[in-house]
């Protein structure tokens, strides 16, 4: 019994050696690899303008965020083909209704006219929206409202914003910007524009928006 046990002993402690040197020659786990945020931009567009047909006072109230998405693999949409050493992205513009009616008149002193007795503010759905591309050749497409309908220059706001915007509805387009480089796409996006070189201004101050990698 006991030569036995002086043979089973020296085995015992091999083994448990063998495990030990087993887990430590196991890699950790990988790091979980995290994708770098896409580029976004948001302003607020809040203004009081004369339109071109009359002089009434009109208002605008809508939050406005862009986002730069990554390069689309294969076929892009609008027909879109990128030229060699050049990707295309997506664009995506969303429009957020921020003008509660309920809010008293005088938000953010917008429409002072109107509580002096001038004349009284109606507030607009946005209708005027320009974009154009930054840091590359282009072109800019936008995506229609419906499938099978053509594509277009700008963003089409008539067919995605409706006459009956109500606070906090929401309005997603989406475009597509070719002719981004493939391999360094630092300072390429869009610029958005929200004013009509012929609006006059009365208040708020609508700067454009610029969204790059």
């Amino acid at each position: 019994m006991n030569g036995s046990l002086v043979r089973l002993v020296p085995l015992a402690v091999l083994l448990g050696v063998a495990g030990c040197a087993a887990e430590s020659d196991t890699p950790p786990p990988a790091a979980e690899q995290t994708a770098p945020p896409t580029p976004t931009t948001t302003a607020q567009v809040h203004m009081v303008y004369t339109g071109v047909t009359d002089g009434r006072l009109l208002g605008l109230d809508y939050e406005v965020t862009a986002e730069l998405g990554e390069p689309i693999s294969g076929g892009a949409g609008c027909e879109l083909a990128a030229p060699a050493g050049t990707v295309t992205v997506p664009v995506t513009v969303r429009l957020v209704n921020t003008h509660d009616p309920d809010a008293p008149d005088d938000v953010d002193g917008l429409d002072a006219a109107a509580a002096d007795g001038g004349e009284p503010v109606r507030w607009s759905t946005p209708r005027y929206l320009t974009a154009e591309p930054v840091g590359a050749d282009g072109p800019l497409r936008w995506a229609p409202e419906r499938a099978g309908h053509p594509c277009t220059d700008q963003p089409d706001l008539e067919s995605f914003v409706s006459l009956g915007w109500e606070h906090r509805e929401q309005a997603t387009l989406t475009g597509y910007l070719t002719g981004v480089p493939e391999s360094d796409r630092d300072g390429v996006g869009v610029r958005l524009e929200f004013v009509r070189e012929l609006w006059e201004v009365h208040q708020g101050e609508p700067e454009p928006v610029t969204v790059t990698y």
